[in-house]
């Protein structure tokens, strides 16, 4: 049966919707990126200081959170 040449383009479809999703994910994290870094060009650094430790802090608290459920068994197969 002869392959029409529309459907290798129909097959590559979902690959263009995930490198889409990509790019603009990309595009977003590099914009906050920049607003972060312009913000923290303009206020003192120990307001930037302090900001960076409670970012830390909070990643640190998600980090163990999510390492916790990762290694604890759910509690069915704790019976």
């Amino acid at each position: 049966m002869p392959v029409r040449a529309g459907s290798a383009l129909r097959a590559r479809r979902p690959h263009r919707e995930r490198h889409r999703h990509t790019m603009l994910f990309l595009v977003l994290a590099v914009f906050l990126f920049g607003v972060l870094l312009g913000t923290a060009g303009h206020v003192p650094a120990a307001v930037t200081v302090v900001a960076g430790i409670a970012i830390t802090a909070w990643l640190a608290v998600f980090f163990v959170r999510e390492r916790h459920k990762a290694t604890t068994p759910p509690k069915e197969a704790q019976r």
